[in-house]
Order: structure tokens, then C-alpha cells, then sequence
């Protein structure tokens, strides 16, 4: 038992900061990243052996449980595909995502695929269509192939429901898991999305906050864009009570890759089921 302190703190590294539990890399874990729990357990000195492999994709998909957004595996792999985390600040906020549209309608369908396809199948999209070039997500130009893609998997598999390659998490719509509604989503998304992208972008850039119910930018995006990817042409249906929580990760993620936080700051998140829950025990005298 003396151990298990240090066995608990295996993410985190020399600076007593927690990140995400991965296999180890000494050649980016050094001085104040370095995993010296996890060389203690698993044996340093440039295993190039995978552990975590064993473990299974539930465990990989949610590799901790502390809210620190940036150490959920598709925030991880939606900044890695575009550069890094260091190129943020190279995205200098609307005027930036004004000036370069389709970089913007890119990254914001980006931002929106990894909320609802595994990062599993994202990550054998960029390993059989870009092998020889860094790790990216599909562009808007590349919707048609991507969803060939998709049409592949399924047939491989002998199914023909979404559902498999659908974020269990999500289960926004119950239209995402048939592969018509799936294929329908994107195409609408294909020629609808820039355009609207670019009327709000200009009307937010014209008015400011004021354009939104007591200056909450981030609240009237999260509904303006529930909104959208509820229309019949796009999901369908009546507006599911997760859509606007599904949609604050989206607008989130793009605050994760362009400076100056240009979706607004979450003053009043959406709860999910889990969180709301949660609050409602903090709220009992006493709970079993």
C-alpha cells in the first residue's frame, strides 16, 4: 500500500502539474514534464513500448477524471492535427477567422467532427488517406471521401448503423446513428456551414456583445448553433435537450485553436446529466 500514492500520481509530472496519462515520450518529457511516476512503475529509459494499448479503447478514450479539457483525446488530436497548441496564438481571434474563411469553416467542422466521431476512427482516417504527411482531420473539401470512408467501415463490419463509429458520449440525436441522417448531417454541412459561419462572424464583429441577451457571447453562439445543426436539412427532428451541451464543446474547441477566446468565455455552462446531477447531492443535508 505504501506505494499507491505514487501509483495514483502517475500522471503527474516534476512540476506537480497532472496531464493526461500517456505512454511516455523522454524525448518531450523532460525537466519540468518529466513522468518520474511513471518511469518508476512502467521502467524509463526509452521504452518504446505501448502499455496503455492493454488497456482497452473506454479507458484510453477517457484517460482522466479531472475537467482540464485539453487532456480529453479528441481535444488532444483536433490540436495536433492543426499544429499544436503553440499555433493558437498565431489565430488572433475574429478578425483572423474573418479574413481566412475557409481555414475557419475547416477548423470549425473539425471542431465538430471530434465531438461526434471516435477518435479511434479519425485516427485511421489520417493513417490511410494522409500516411506520409502529419496526423490531420478531414476538411471540408474532403467531406465526400471521408464519408466513403465511413461507408467502408460499415461494410467491413456488416452493419449498417452509425452507431459504432458514433461517440457513445454524445447520443445527441438518435438520427446520427443511421447512416442516411449520418450522410445527410455532413453534406448539409458541406454546403451550408461556411455561409453561416460567415454571418456571424459579421454580425458579431458589427454589434459585439450586444447582438446577444445580456452580452453572453458564448450562451447566444451555443443556441444560434443548436439551432442550426437542428434544422430538418441537417439532424432533424425537435431540438434534443444535449444539443446545446454538445454545442459548447464545439464552440470550447474552437477557443482551443484560435486566440482571444472568439466564441466568448462559458459564464453559464450547459450541465450535462452527470454534472447536474451531482450539484442536486451537493444540494442534499444528507446523502447514502
Amino acid at each position: 500500500m505504501r506505494r499507491l500514492p505514487g501509483f495514483l500520481e502517475i500522471g503527474v509530472d516534476a512540476d506537480e502539474k497532472i496531464g493526461p496519462v500517456i505512454d511516455i515520450v523522454p524525448s518531450i518529457h523532460t525537466a519540468g514534464s518529466e513522468l518520474a511516476n511513471y518511469s518508476h512503475f512502467f521502467g524509463g529509459g526509452g521504452s518504446t513500448f505501448q502499455f496503455l494499448d492493454l488497456a482497452g479503447s473506454e479507458f484510453q478514450k477517457s484517460p482522466t477524471t479531472h475537467p482540464i479539457r485539453t487532456c480529453d483525446p479528441k481535444v488532444l488530436w483536433l490540436m495536433l492535427c492543426n499544429g499544436g497548441a503553440q499555433l493558437r496564438a498565431e489565430r488572433n481571434g475574429l478578425t483572423w477567422l474573418q479574413e481566412n474563411m475557409v481555414r475557419t469553416t475547416d477548423l470549425f467542422f473539425q471542431c465538430m467532427l471530434v465531438e461526434v466521431v471516435k477518435i479511434q476512427v479519425l485516427v485511421e482516417w489520417s493513417r490511410c488517406f494522409h500516411p506520409d504527411g502529419p496526423s490531420c482531420l478531414p476538411a471540408m473539401s474532403e467531406i465526400p471521401i471521408f464519408l466513403e470512408h465511413i461507408d467502408g467501415i460499415l461494410q467491413l463490419t456488416g452493419v449498417d448503423s452509425t452507431c459504432g463509429i458514433i461517440l457513445e458520449q454524445c447520443d445527441v440525436s438518435q438520427n446520427c446513428d443511421d447512416r442516411l441522417n449520418f450522410c445527410r448531417f455532413l453534406d448539409h454541412l458541406a454546403v451550408e456551414l461556411q455561409p453561416w459561419l460567415s454571418d456571424i462572424l459579421i454580425a458579431v464583429l458589427a454589434t459585439g456583445p450586444s447582438m446577444f441577451k445580456n452580452g453572453d457571447v458564448f450562451s447566444g453562439l451555443v443556441q444560434r448553433l443548436a439551432t442550426f445543426v437542428s434544422q430538418d436539412a441537417a439532424l432533424g427532428g425537435s431540438l434534443c435537450p444535449k444539443v446545446p451541451f454538445q454545442c459548447q464543446h464545439i464552440l470550447m474547441n474552437l477557443n482551443e485553436l484560435v486566440d482571444k477566446f472568439p466564441t466568448g468565455f462559458p459564464e453559464s455552462p450547459v450541465v450535462g446529466f452527470g454534472g447536474g446531477f451531482g450539484a442536486e447531492l451537493l444540494q442534499e443535508a444528507s446523502f447514502e
